[in-house]
This record gives C-alpha cells, sequence and structure tokens, in this order.
C-alpha cells in the first residue's frame, strides 16, 4: 500500500495575520504573542476605526491608514499644491493690484524719471560752471605769475627786536672788555665789602656796579637770554658769542677779583696793626685775605666764577620789549 508522503518543508499552522508571522513551531509562535512589536499591533487594532489612520496629508487632509499609500499620494499631492499656490498668489496680486493702480505706478516711476533727468542736467550744468571759473582761474594766476615783480613796501614793526640790528648798529660805539676792566675802579672800600659778603657777592657787586653806570649801548657784554645763558662779548671791535663754558665771562671776572686783591695794599697801610697777629685787625686781615682770594683749589675758585657769572647775567639781561632803537 502507497503510504503518502510528507512535504519536506510542512506548511506554518501557528500564523499571526496582525503581524505577518507563520511558524511550525509553537513555543516561537507562543514568543512572539510575547513581543513588543505583537503587542503593539494588537493594540491598535483594538482602536476604533476613525481613528486607524495614522497618516494625514497636510496639503489636502486626506487620511491614509498605510505608509505606503500615504507616500505615493504625497508625490502627486506636493506638485498640486506648488499649482495651486502660484494660482492663489496670482489672484491675490490681481486682487491687491488694480488696473487703475498699475497705471498710477508706471504714471508715478515716469514723473520720478523726469525728475531725475532734470536734476541730472542741472548737476551737469553747475559742474561745467564751476569748471569754467577753475579754468579762469589758472589763467589769472598764469598772467600773474608772468608778470615782472613790482617794488614793494615792507611794514616792519619797529617794536620788534632785532639782534644782530641792536648789536652792529646801535652798539657798534659799545666799549671793549678789556677796556672797561682796565677803567674799572676798585676801591679799599670794595675790598671791605667783599671781607664781609665773601668773595662771589663782593666781585659781582663791583662787576655788577660798574655795568650799571653805563648806558645800555655802551656796555661790553649783553646776555640775551637767561635761560639758556647766551652772552654776547664786546672785544677787539667785535661783537663774540661766549662759549657754553663761559670762558669770555670767567676771565672777566678773575681780572675783577684780581683788582680787587690789589686793594690790599691800601688796606694794610691804613691798618698797620694787623702785622701784629694779637691785635683785631690780624683777624680783619685774615679774613679779607680769604674771601679776596676766592677758593682753595682751581676747582672751587672756577665754581664760584660761574655763581659770579650768573649774578652778573641776572642784572644785565636784555628786557628786548624796553630797548629803544633810535
Amino acid at each position: 500500500m502507497a503510504t503518502e508522503k510528507s512535504p519536506k518543508n510542512p506548511r506554518p499552522i501557528f500564523s499571526c495575520e496582525t503581524c505577518d508571522y507563520h511558524t511550525a513551531n509553537k513555543k516561537d509562535f507562543a514568543k512572539h504573542e510575547a513581543t513588543r512589536k505583537h503587542l503593539c499591533n494588537i493594540s491598535q487594532e483594538k482602536i476604533p476605526a476613525k481613528n486607524v489612520a495614522a497618516f494625514t496629508c497636510s496639503n489636502c487632509k486626506k487620511i491614509y491608514q498605510h505608509r505606503s499609500s500615504y507616500w505615493k499620494h504625497v508625490q502627486q499631492c506636493a506638485n498640486y499644491s506648488v499649482v495651486v499656490e502660484v494660482d492663489q498668489k496670482t489672484k491675490m496680486l490681481e486682487t491687491i493690484f488694480t488696473p487703475d493702480m498699475i497705471t498710477n505706478l508706471i504714471s508715478q516711476n515716469k514723473e520720478l524719471q523726469n525728475l531725475l533727468v532734470e536734476q541730472n542736467a542741472l548737476f551737469m550744468e553747475r559742474t561745467s560752471t564751476i569748471i569754467d571759473q577753475n579754468t579762469k582761474l589758472v589763467e589769472q594766476n598764469k598772467q600773474l605769475m608772468e608778470l615782472p615783480p613790482k617794488p614793494s613796501t615792507v611794514v616792519t614793526n619797529n617794536n620788534q627786536f632785532n639782534l644782530n640790528i641792536f648789536l652792529n648798529e646801535h652798539c657798534k660805539n659799545a666799549i671793549n672788555m678789556a677796556d672797561f676792566l682796565n677803567s674799572l675802579k676798585v676801591t679799599v672800600k670794595d675790598l671791605e665789602n667783599t671781607g664781609q659778603l665773601g668773595y662771589v657777592d663782593g666781585i659781582s657787586r663791583i662787576f655788577v656796579n660798574g655795568l650799571l653806570d653805563m648806558n645800555v649801548c655802551e656796555r661790553p657784554v649783553h646776555c640775551t637770554d637767561l635761560k639758556r645763558e647766551t652772552v654776547y662779548v664786546r672785544d677787539d671791535n667785535k661783537w663774540n658769542k661766549d662759549d657754553p663754558e663761559k670762558r669770555l665771562m670767567k676771565e672777566a671776572v678773575q681780572k675783577v677779583a684780581q683788582k680787587n686783591l690789589q686793594q690790599i695794599r691800601s688796606w694794610i697801610q691804613e691798618h698797620p696793626d694787623c702785622k701784629d697777629t694779637s691785635s683785631p685787625e690780624s683777624d680783619v686781615f685774615v679774613q679779607l685775605s680769604q674771601h679776596a682770594t676766592g677758593g682753595g683749589s682751581i676747582q672751587e675758585n672756577n665754581r664760584l666764577d660761574e655763581k659770579v657769572v650768573k649774578n652778573v647775567l641776572k642784572t644785565i639781561v636784555l628786557d628786548k620789549t624796553a630797548v629803544s632803537i633810535k
């Protein structure tokens, strides 16, 4: 007796239509029923029919249950919506811009163009005028440059101080420094004042008094800038600017100090008791000798002479606004 052979692949007897799952193994099917996918699908089947559709077209608001159907619809509906949107915008523009309004806009645009043309023409006309004026000015300047120079009168301010004119014209007859020192009178009283005041103040007084007794334009020395100690000294009938070390002025100070020291002999003759070391006049003699000779070294003497020069310059500095030019 022929027996019917069972197929090699027996047809599954356990099926889940909701999940489209099929199996011949009961255990596997039981596992499937416990999966999250199966439970979710079962819960969706229990939702009422009006809520089954989960895919809604945003353009036409149609509802689709399956994603594939929804996707096919969207491809067609999107093109349609673009056409509808363009058509709606066209209608809206036609509603906003009526034929009368368009006509008015065109008219206004023409008026604006005409105004711009007129303004541009006016601007070009003004520009042309300015160019013509500039051209005329250039021609005039060129003609003036070609004219021969005419003699002109230069008006100068008489109150303006001119050092060269002051020294070489108004002080051209000033005494030389050497002649001034030779004619300077120094007395025993000056020596005694030096003993009381000290070398710097004593010699400064002798020098300054000799200068102040003279007219400004006759003096052998002028200070034009006290801050920079700018000094001009008359020598050999010429004005010479002293160097920064003030060598000419220091030489003059030393000669004044020498003439003052020479008064020692006259003072001794007037006070013979000074030779007695126990007499008060001896102490005065020592003080006079110390102050008349200055410092005890070359460096100290140079320092003291610089102080004397500063004192003299402070007294004879030129007041440029007060110097009268005659």
